[in-house]
């Protein structure tokens, strides 16, 4: 049944000891009928979203079932071909790579100088770099918008890389 496999357990939130209790054991069933719920209603949008791009528009806007008539995949291939999503998704891949290593080396670097050859000033540097990571990142687009159109690197993605 449900309790099973509380047996075994020794501690955590519910032991296999406090179900003895017939109050301790409604409340556990409660409570996960309530997470039960939860769930379902956090998931059913997703589901109703999936479900209803594979509806066209009369039937989209007629029918009020959540299953369509139809589970065609040919909307789905034709929408990838036409909107070129193998192209964004190629960009994607190469901001997230190019982001992760100048990440990596620059961020190493940073943390190699300061926590193992502390020059002098190193816990300057230190407050700075966290006081730097209090400040959201969205205050700085438009600047830094302006200095890469000022230096002629738009067009590319080396700003995007480093900016990170």
């Amino acid at each position: 049944m449900f309790f099973e496999k509380y047996i075994e357990k020794d501690e955590g939130t519910i032991r296999y000891y406090d179900l003895h209790s017939l109050r301790h054991r409604i409340l556990s069933i409660l409570i996960f009928a309530a997470c039960i719920i939860m769930l379902i209603i956090a998931i059913y949008p997703a589901i109703w979203v999936f479900l209803a791009s594979f509806k066209d528009n009369v039937e989209f806007r007629r029918e009020a079932t959540i299953i369509p008539k139809a589970f065609d995949i040919n909307a789905y291939i034709k929408t990838w071909n036409d909107l070129k999503f193998v192209k964004y998704y190629i960009n994607s891949f190469i901001v997230v790579t190019g982001c992760v290593l100048s990440s990596v080396v620059f961020n190493g670097l940073l943390a190699y100088g300061l926590a193992i050859l502390k020059p002098r000033g190193h816990k300057v540097i230190y407050t700075l770099v966290m006081w730097g990571l209090l400040i959201p990142a969205t205050t700085s687009v438009v600047a830094l918008f302006v200095n890469i159109n000022r230096v002629g690197m738009n067009q590319s993605f080396l700003p995007l890389w480093l900016s990170m």
